[in-house]
């Protein structure tokens, strides 16, 4: 306003100027004077056009700042009173969960991957173990899924397959044979690490040869693992001699993670694929615990055994029914191996074995040591007493002898009163702890039989009963007989 004001007092003054002027100056300067003021009312309008435009854009300037800056005001209280109201509001960071994740149980993993595709990606990356898992026949066609982890093969393996509570019960799951397979299909595919797969089907071989064609499709370049599938512990019980060609290829494809290998009732009758076998188990450096029992005398495998276990630090060794292993290769073994604890049912393997060629020397490191007493054992020999004790005192004192004595006599009470009394003396004698397996009598005679030990010999004492074993005693040492259906060791759980 003072601008406008000055001006308007100066085109006032300029007008009397050239109002008492007019008449004497000359027509040319009145011309100019008119040019200038004219000039001069033009540029009053533009720059009062540009200040009021620039005081408009500041304004509207300043209400944007002001608005803004109330909203953050506004979004900082509502961010103080969420902060407030819940501390549970934190941001995902994925170093942090990536370090998480393998700490978590397998099902909060497969709930925290439903949450966002950070947690998706995550989860893809962690490692997935699968708990252990044992496949057994039932009956022709179903086939029954043991483990601990019922809900781990229903959401993550198989989850488009309907389980009926019928076929789901006490983390028992009831599946066809051919679900088998895809099972073992999704394990090869979605699984990194399996600690124990157990496998006691008619379909061994076609569950092993489905376990081999997923790992082989998911090993493509373009559907390439983020990590390899590795094994820690498997166990098949029965095959044919076909199935030993599959088998040494999936011992061979997991030598480097296997620590435990168990087969029972292996087939090799015609030792086709014995060498193959021998040479998967050979490249099993990390191996502890192997057991290898066929249903008929095996031929072939002593010429490979010693060159596929020596080298090894093998602690559990059981082998049963080769029948060419002698005690000078079994003393190779044993020197190049640490084995604290020995299972060797085999023909010409007895006590007598266990004193030479060296392998009283090694006895003193045994933990437990299992030796099966057929019908040739006697029962009344002196010399058979004596070789009995001397690898008793060759093994350390909480050493414990394991002993499968068969019966030979049938159901015959007496005979198997008779075993018991024999062992009792052993361990009096040894002062050491034996524990007894009758095998070829049924468990109502073996009951028949304590109770006959106990009312004829005043000496012999019930110590203890546990579970499914019972043990006895003559004053020194102990000896625990095992129920029919129990093996060594179930007794210690």
């Amino acid at each position: 306003m003072d601008i406008s004001l000055s001006h308007s007092s100066l085109s006032v003054i300029e007008q009397v100027a050239t109002s008492s002027t007019c008449k004497k100056l000359p027509d040319k300067l009145k011309r100019n004077n008119y040019q200038r003021r004219s000039i001069w009312i033009q540029a009053k309008r533009i720059f009062r056009k540009r200040l009021l435009s620039g005081i408009i854009r500041n304004k509207t300037c300043n209400m944007e700042l002001s608005l803004n800056v109330k909203s953050i005001n506004d979004s900082e209280k509502t961010n103080l009173e969420i902060d407030k109201s819940s501390d549970s509001v934190h941001r995902l960071l994925a170093p942090v969960l990536l370090q998480v994740f393998p700490y978590l149980d397998i099902y909060d993993r497969i709930r925290l991957r439903r949450v966002c595709r950070l947690t998706e990606e995550i989860f893809h990356q962690s490692l997935i173990s699968l708990p252990p898992i044992k496949l057994q026949s039932v009956s022709l066609d179903n086939i029954e899924i043991w483990t601990d982890h019922s809900d781990l093969i229903i959401q993550l393996l198989v989850p488009e397959y309907c389980f009926t509570p019928e076929t789901v019960t006490n983390d028992v799951i009831i599946i066809k044979d051919w679900q088998a397979e895809l099972l073992i299909q999704r394990i090869a595919k979605r699984v990194d690490y399996i600690e124990h797969l157990w496998l006691e089907t008619p379909i061994n071989g076609e569950l092993c040869d489905a376990l081999l064609k997923e790992i082989s499709r998911t090993d493509l370049i373009e559907n390439s693992r983020w990590r390899q599938l590795k094994m820690d512990k498997m166990t098949i019980v029965g095959s044919d001699n076909d199935d030993c060609e599959v088998i040494s290829k999936i011992v061979n494809h997991f030598s480097t993670s296997l620590r435990e290998l168990c087969f029972r009732h292996i087939c090799m009758d015609f030792g086709l694929y014995c060498e193959e076998f021998w040479d998967a188990i050979r490249k099993c450096q990390q191996l502890r615990q192997f057991q290898y029992q066929t249903c008929h005398l095996d031929s072939f495998s002593h010429m490979h055994l010693l060159e596929a276990l020596s080298g090894k630090n093998l602690i559990t060794l059981e082998l049963g029914g080769i029948e060419y292993l002698s005690s000078s290769i079994l003393s190779k073994l044993l020197i190049n191996t640490p084995i604290r604890n020995l299972a060797i049912v085999c023909p010409s393997i007895n006590f007598h074995s266990y004193l030479q060629n060296g392998i009283d020397k090694v006895l003193k490191r045994f933990e437990t040591l299992l030796i099966q007493c057929t019908g040739s054992f006697d029962l009344d020999s002196l010399i058979e007493r004596e070789c009995v004790i001397d690898v008793l005192k060759e093994m350390p004192y909480d050493g414990a002898l394991r002993i499968i004595h068969i019966v030979t006599h049938g159901n015959n009470v007496t005979h198997a009163a008779k075993i018991m009394s024999y062992w009792l003396e052993i361990a009096c004698e040894t002062m050491r702890s034996v524990k007894l397996k009758l095998s070829g009598i049924s468990q109502n005679r073996i009951d028949q039989a304590v109770g006959r030990l106990l009312r004829k010999c005043n000496n012999v004492f019930k110590v203890a009963f546990k579970g499914s074993s019972l043990m006895l005693t003559r004053g020194n040492g102990s000896v625990c007989i095992l129920d029919k259906y129990m093996w060594f060791g179930e007794d210690d759980e």
